[in-house]
């Protein structure tokens, strides 16, 4: 069953599915995507002299036109860390969207 926070149907604008048919993907798929990040992500120096790392998560919409928006950390590791995720998240490029039942959702 899908999981819809928000009231309308899966068409609508406002409305984010967060169990779909066909998941949201970076354009070019995981290679590209680890591609970006590795040349886009400038490790904050404070971080490094302080030998902080970690695994962060962060939580994002996928619009039905393939724009992110939304980023919130649902996992923080440190604070340069976590401005470094939010800057990279809002250089992140247009992906393609998810799709349920044969037409694009927000995921």
């Amino acid at each position: 069953m899908k999981e819809v926070i928000s009231a309308g149907s899966a068409n609508d604008t406002g409305t984010v599915i967060y169990s779909v048919e066909k998941e949201a993907e970076f354009n070019g798929g995981n290679k590209a995507r680890i591609k970006f990040l590795n040349k886009n992500l400038r490790y904050p120096m404070d971080a490094i002299d302080n030998e902080i790392s970690g695994t962060m998560w962060i939580l994002l919409i996928v619009d039905q036109e393939g724009i992110i928006s939304n980023p919130i950390i649902q996992k923080s590791v440190a604070y340069p860390l976590d401005d470094e995720g939010l800057r990279i998240v809002q250089l992140l490029p247009d992906w393609i969207p998810a799709s349920q039942a044969g037409r694009n959702v927000s995921s």
